[in-house]
This record gives C-alpha cells, structure tokens and sequence, in this order.
C-alpha cells in the first residue's frame, strides 16, 4: 500500500525503473513465503501419514495382544473346569 501511495502521490518523484525495482522484490519475498508455507505444510502433511500409519500400527497389535489375552483367558477357564470336573 505504501508503493501504491507514492505512485499515485506523485508519480514524476518516482523513476520507473524504481518501481518495477521495488514491486519485483516484493513479489520475489511473497513468492519466497509462499514456496516456505507449502513447504512447511507438505513436511506437516507427512508428518502426519506418518503419525497415522504407525497409530494404525499400534490399533492391530493392541488388538493382537487383546485377542491373545482373551483367548488365554479362555484357555484358563477351560482348564480350570476341566480340573473342577476331574475331583
């Protein structure tokens, strides 16, 4: 807005070389920000495949150790009444 101002404040104060000049590096640091944001958001986004692939991980071996630890319960009530039943 300030560039803006000055070239329609006076515009003979300001060379044209000057002004392609300064809005040239202006886009420059807008287009620098805009690579860093998207970089910053691709290296968020495989944070979080990575985050949600080794949470799936974790769901199929909580899951693994529950069937185990139920059918070891099992086992053990089995066990328990097949002993019951002999005395």
């Amino acid at each position: 807005q300030e560039l803006f101002q000055r070239l329609t404040s006076d515009p003979s104060s300001v060379g044209e070389d000057v002004v392609i000049a300064e809005l040239q590096d202006r886009l420059n640091t807008e287009e620098k920000k805009r690579r860093e944001t998207e970089s910053l958001v691709a290296d968020r986004d495989g944070q979080l495949r990575h985050l949600r692939e080794r949470l799936g991980s974790e769901e199929k071996e909580r899951a693994a150790r529950e069937q185990r630890l139920q059918q070891y319960e099992a086992d053990l009530r089995d066990s328990k009444l097949d002993k019951s039943e002999v005395l």
